[in-house]
C-alpha cells in the first residue's frame, strides 16, 4: 500500500515564493544549483518548506515549467491578437530571459526523466498551437504554406532564439545579427499590408 503525505495549500504565498526562488536560483545560477537549500535560502523561507509543499525537487521544478509556460501562453494569446501578429510572436520568442530558462531545464532534462517528459508534453502541446496560430495568420494572407511551413517557421526561431541566449551566455555573437535580419526580412514579406 502506497501512502501519499499531505502537502502543503496549492494557494500558498510560500509555495508560489519557492516557486518563484527556484526559477531565479535556476536562471541565474544554472539548473545544477536548484537545490532544496539555494531555493529555501532565495524564498527567505526554512528548506523543510520544500518539501511541505513539494514531493520532491524535481515536483517544484515541474511547477516552475508549468507556471513558465502559463506564462508564456499568456503572452502567446497577446501577440496572435495584435496588429502584427507574425513580428509579435518572434518578438515574444527573441526574450532573453525565456531563452535562458528554456537552454537550463534542457540541460536539467538531459539528467532527469520526470523533467524531460514534462518539458516534452508542455513543448509539444505549445509548439502545435504556435504552429496551429501562424499556420492560420499565413494562409488569411495568402501566403503559400507549402513553401513557408508553420511548423518549420516555429522550429526555426525556436532554434535560433535558444542558441542565441546559449552562444550570447558565452560571449558568441557572431552571425545572429545577420540571422535577426533574416528573419525580419522574411516577416515583412510575410505580412506585406500589415501594420508594424
Amino acid at each position: 500500500m502506497t501512502i501519499t503525505r499531505r502537502l502543503g495549500n496549492k494557494n500558498s504565498k510560500n509555495r508560489a515564493a519557492l516557486i518563484k526562488a527556484a526559477e531565479t536560483v535556476m536562471c541565474r545560477d544554472g539548473y545544477a544549483s536548484v537545490t532544496a537549500r539555494k531555493v529555501a535560502t532565495e524564498a527567505g523561507l526554512k528548506v523543510q518548506l520544500v518539501y511541505y509543499y513539494f514531493e520532491s525537487m524535481d515536483a517544484l521544478v515541474i511547477e516552475v515549467i508549468e507556471k513558465h509556460s502559463a506564462s508564456r501562453m499568456k503572452h502567446f494569446v497577446k501577440a496572435l491578437t495584435s496588429s502584427n501578429p507574425l513580428r509579435a510572436l518572434w518578438e515574444l520568442n527573441r526574450n532573453k530571459s525565456s531563452a535562458l530558462f528554456t537552454t537550463e531545464i534542457l540541460a536539467m532534462a538531459n539528467h532527469k526523466e520526470s523533467i524531460r517528459q514534462a518539458l516534452a508534453s508542455i513543448g509539444d502541446e505549445f509548439r502545435q498551437l504556435q504552429s496551429q496560430a501562424i499556420d492560420e495568420i499565413l494562409r488569411a494572407k495568402g501566403v503559400n504554406t507549402d513553401r513557408y511551413p508553420a511548423t518549420a517557421i516555429v522550429a526555426t526561431v525556436a532554434a535560433l532564439s535558444r542558441a542565441m541566449a546559449q552562444d550570447s551566455a558565452l560571449g558568441a555573437n557572431i552571425g545572429y545579427a545577420e540571422a535577426e535580419a533574416i528573419i525580419e526580412d522574411l516577416i515583412t514579406e510575410l505580412t506585406k499590408g500589415s501594420s508594424d
